[in-house]
């Protein structure tokens, strides 16, 4: 698999997002701590988020530190992981 690119890493967080009823960059920021102009970098891939924020974003969206990598753009999922992308949509 390849690593997804900003649209897909834009796609996956809007689903990662509605899932929790976040539905702005406002609200994901009062839930991360994160400014959301880093957040917005991070998921147009413009900038890779440090290993410190990790966490949070993990926590707010609801996902394990690998599927956030694999979101972010910053790993490429394995054929497992494929799976598992297609079966939570």
């Amino acid at each position: 698999m390849e690593i997804f690119g900003p649209e897909e890493s834009s796609s996956w967080l809007r689903e990662q997002m509605l899932a929790r009823e976040i539905e702005t960059f406002d609200e994901l920021q009062d839930k991360t701590g994160i400014h959301k102009g880093n957040l917005s970098r991070y998921f147009r891939q413009q900038q890779s988020p440090s290993v410190r924020v990790i966490p949070a974003l993990c926590d707010a969206l609801g996902c394990s530190p690998h599927s956030l990598l694999i979101g972010l753009g910053v790993i490429a999922p394995s054929d497992e992981d494929a799976l598992a992308f297609q079966l939570d949509d």
